[in-house]
């Protein structure tokens, strides 16, 4: 029998792309689909679009008490407001990819081939003057990795309906507004938290498209370098890390994350060796904390405030 697979989009001003990746979506293999959107009040036409296609295997969301604004909000919105119980699995989807035929097919044969929860993966990026990456992941995990980085896009990501749902209640129960910047990064934080199985392919099944309105993108090329340097010397890496840390705070793991930045300077900087998942990018990390352009002290300081507000 085929897995019944709830796949959730979040879309914005997404005319230009929307069609390939919906036709990808649904054109998937070997699986039963059903696509959930919600549009974060386009004004290109994207919604009117999508409801014109009236495909009964999409169904979209009525957002329109909500204030999203970002892409992340967005998500969680989805999250929060979409009932999986009837699905094996869920995946998230950006508006502007395009899906290989049997990317949700791989994904799920891996997550049973190795009896984890979730799934992300490499990924290949491409330009519209033609260019195209491949993007490898890292499969192995560290530590603290989860403090540090996302595993890859979240349009990577599938995920067993048990983590989704546990992921809604968490939300629910705590009250969190789920303002954070990357939900992809926050979700994987929170999955690793909780001690859920997460395992990353090094396989690409997905062309992650490239262009001028991506809400992240890849880190290549001079101008895409030189741009995310700009954010870290501006302390964007040490504020995404106290967000992620806020989102996390209710977790069963909790104690043991905030405990990776309570220690020691001179402790903190020998462990960077588990704050990322390949020598290169531990480096560079280690360089950004000599250099006080991650800043322990801030971390702590928000740490602090976490735990004040935890427990009085």
């Amino acid at each position: 029998m085929k897995k019944k697979v709830a796949v959730l989009m979040a879309t914005y001003n997404g005319m230009a792309y929307v069609k390939e990746q919906i036709d990808s979506i649904l054109d998937q293999q070997e699986v039963d689909i059903q696509l959930f959107i919600s549009d974060d009040s386009s004004s290109d036409g994207t919604l009117d679009y999508i409801k014109g296609l009236g495909k009964k295997r999409i169904t979209i969301l009525d957002n329109s008490n909500e204030n999203l604004g970002s892409a992340g909000k967005n998500f969680f919105y989805l999250i929060c407001n979409v009932n999986v119980s009837e699905y094996d699995y869920v995946a998230l989807a950006d508006q502007d990819d395009i899906w290989l035929k049997n990317k949700l097919e791989k994904a799920i044969t891996y997550l049973i081939n190795n009896n984890a929860d979730s799934y992300s993966s490499g990924f290949c990026a491409f330009w519209e003057d033609g260019r195209k990456k491949y993007f490898k992941k890292s499969p192995k995990l560290a530590k603290y990795d989860y403090l540090f980085s996302s595993p890859g896009p979240g349009c990577t990501f599938v995920l067993k309906t048990c983590i989704i749902q546990s992921l809604m209640q968490y939300i629910s129960s705590n009250k969190l507004n789920s303002n954070v910047q990357h939900h992809d990064w926050a979700i994987y934080a929170w999955a690793r938290s909780m001690n859920f199985k997460w395992v990353i392919d090094t396989n690409s099944y997905i062309l992650y498209r490239q262009h001028a309105s991506n809400d992240t993108g890849v880190n290549n090329g001079y101008n895409a370098i030189e741009k995310r340097i700009k954010w870290i010397i501006k302390g964007w890496y040490t504020s995404q890390i106290i967000q992620i840390l806020d989102f996390i705070k209710y977790t069963n793991n909790f104690n043991n994350s905030f405990n990776c930045f309570k220690v020691g300077r001179v402790q903190f900087l020998s462990g960077y060796l588990s704050y990322r998942r390949n020598k290169r990018e531990c480096l560079f990390v280690l360089m950004l904390l000599l250099f006080n352009i991650i800043s322990q002290k801030k971390i702590k300081y928000s740490i602090m405030k976490i735990e004040s507000e935890i427990f009085g």
